[in-house]
């Protein structure tokens, strides 16, 4: 199997220098620096794994007093956030009662007259509906009878009646 090459896009990203006489002390400081810190993080690393492989009775009682520390912040995070989300519900819950006191009933009267126009207004239309279609109705029922009336005096009518007969 090959070994994978190093891709150019992850490599560190380090700004251009252009080394020369009248830079080379302060980037002889800046690679120094890096160095010290690298240096800092392997022995930081190194006493970790000191301390995880063999620790001392010293090391043991630090660990526990540092475990026993972030546990309490931990708590004391945790209460305050409970204590600023108390807070933001009481907040919440005084706007609300502002907003239903103060602000809602206006609102609700607006929309209380304007169901109750809208109510009246679909109730005319209905009405007229109605009125339109008796109005239909009746003149439905006067062609009729006009029509009946009409047979009727055809019957009656001897000019007509052999006609009738014959249509």
């Amino acid at each position: 199997m090959t070994p994978v090459r190093p891709s150019i896009v992850n490599r560190r990203i380090r700004p251009a220098s252009v080394t020369n006489i009248e830079n080379i002390d302060k980037e002889f400081k800046e690679q120094l620096k890096d160095l010290y810190v690298k240096q800092e993080n392997y022995e930081y690393k190194k006493e970790l794994v000191r301390k995880t492989v063999s620790p001392k009775r010293e090391d043991t009682v630090k660990l526990q007093v540092e475990m026993k520390r972030a546990m309490e912040d931990q708590l004391k995070r945790k209460e305050e956030d409970e204590k600023i989300a108390k807070e933001d519900e009481h907040k919440l819950f005084c706007y609300n009662e502002y907003h239903r006191r103060f602000v809602a009933p206006h609102g609700i009267e607006i929309t209380l007259e304007r169901t109750k126009a809208r109510r009246d207004y679909l109730k005319a239309l209905m009405e007229e509906n109605k009125r339109t279609e008796a109005l239909k109705k009746e003149l439905q029922q006067r062609e009729k009878q006009d029509e009946i009336e009409a047979e009727h005096l055809r019957a009656i009518n001897p000019s007509s009646w052999n006609r009738r007969h014959y249509l």
